[in-house]
């Protein structure tokens, strides 16, 4: 998101910052979450399969540290992802696949050896950067594919 606000302030000649607009943006989004948290369908279930099965489960998102924290808490899945990697904590967010490559390193998993769930197009093509297998789709177009409405889910088996 800092990307995309850095660009529109800077083409868009606006008064306020990038730091401001992200700020700004973050609070409406946390006010929306607060209210209206959904958990698409299967989501929990999904989650939930892959960490009795052993997988390492991480948490990637273009949103910050603090946007995913309360999603976690309001749809109480905090528990269920012990990783959680923000765009906060990267140089260049997606479609480049460094968001990718820290949850790999904080699971102590090669980035060839995880699957990359997505819902959308610039995160399955920072995944296919990163050399992870992925599956894309939404709930809508895709509903095998369980993901978050907000979020990106990448799962590995610990070697």
């Amino acid at each position: 998101m800092k990307d995309t606000w850095e660009a529109i302030s800077s083409t868009r000649g606006l008064n306020a910052s990038a730091a401001e607009l992200l700020e700004y943006s973050n609070r409406l989004h946390l006010r929306h979450v607060r209210e209206d948290v959904r958990v698409l369908s299967g989501v929990v279930e999904l989650a939930c399969l892959l960490r009795d099965a052993g997988f390492a489960i991480a948490v990637t998102s273009g949103s910050s540290q603090e946007v995913i924290r309360v999603v976690l808490s309001c749809a109480s899945l905090d528990c269920l992802y012990p990783v959680q990697v923000s765009a906060e904590e990267v140089k260049y967010g997606k479609p480049e696949p460094f968001i990718f490559l820290e949850a790999s390193r904080l699971l102590s998993v090669e980035p060839d050896r995880y699957v990359l769930v997505e819902d959308a197009s610039v995160g399955v093509e920072a995944g296919l950067r990163a050399r992870g297998a992925v599956c894309g789709g939404n709930g809508r177009r895709c509903a095998r594919a369980s993901t978050f409405r907000f979020f990106r889910t990448a799962v590995a088996r610990r070697a």
